[in-house]
């Protein structure tokens, strides 16, 4: 058995990537891309646009409106985003907090109760309520 052994002196992530692996794998890679960490503004702009599209659907498929108040989608984005993780689990987040509650008015029938409603922040987490009550 062969063990792999530089020093590494390390200034760059692909300076990391060299002392990690050995040339033959290194040979076949053709690129390295190198992320940064997602900060929770860029959380805040993933979540926009998956709120865009349940808005969108909301519209479409129910001619009602849905607004979801900023204090709601700050909520979504601390439940839903980590300095560790990035956004892995805003979609769960968005899923469980907004999207079942949102599926079991509807199938309840109270959703066609009023025409506009709005998502809002309260002491137990997000509310779905009418917008004339809000």
């Amino acid at each position: 058995m062969m063990i792999f052994d530089r020093a590494c002196d390390i200034a760059f992530p692909s300076d990391e990537v060299a002392c990690l692996h050995l040339p033959e794998f290194l040979n076949r890679i053709d690129e390295q891309i190198v992320f940064r960490s997602l900060a929770q503004e860029d959380a805040m702009k993933i979540l926009k646009t998956m709120l865009d599209e349940i808005v969108r659907d909301v519209k479409a498929q129910h001619n009602a409106s849905l607004l979801v108040t900023e204090e709601a989608a700050k909520y979504l984005v601390q439940k839903g985003y980590s300095p560790q993780y990035g956004v892995r689990e805003l979609r769960r987040t968005v899923e469980r907090l907004l999207q079942i509650p949102l599926s079991s008015l509807i199938i309840s029938g109270r959703f066609k109760e009023h025409k506009s409603w709005q998502v809002v922040c309260d002491s137990g987490g997000v509310s779905i309520i009418p917008a004339d009550s809000a």
